[in-house]
């Protein structure tokens, strides 16, 4: 997120990044001037997406995802007044679903 933040926004604006807990889960949060295209959003997350002028391949924000969503959290984008800001919400503890997994051979 912060990558895409330097990559898309704007070069003379700055970029925000808070962190925080509240009850029960963990957040971070980046936001810089700029907005993502309306019709662009809903789609953001999806393997490839990306920009013309970008350098990246477009899995960025899909991996993200996965991997947010791996460990019971939320990924989101939203844009208000020039401003895109993503937000990653992470519980402090894993909910029963999720087991440790171990890809070793058994000795």
């Amino acid at each position: 997120m912060l990558f895409n933040a330097v990559e898309h926004g704007d070069p003379e604006a700055p970029i925000t990044v808070r962190t925080g807990c509240c009850n029960d889960e963990v957040w971070a949060a980046v936001t810089n001037r700029g907005a993502i295209p309306a019709e662009e959003r809903p789609k953001i997350f999806e393997p490839f997406r990306r920009r013309t002028t970008s350098k990246g391949l477009g899995l960025g924000l899909y991996i993200a995802r996965a991997l947010v969503e791996a460990h019971g959290g939320t990924i989101a984008v939203e844009c208000e007044n020039d401003e895109t800001m993503f937000l990653i919400k992470l519980p402090l503890q894993a909910g029963d679903e999720m087991q440790p997994h171990d890809d070793r051979p058994p000795a």
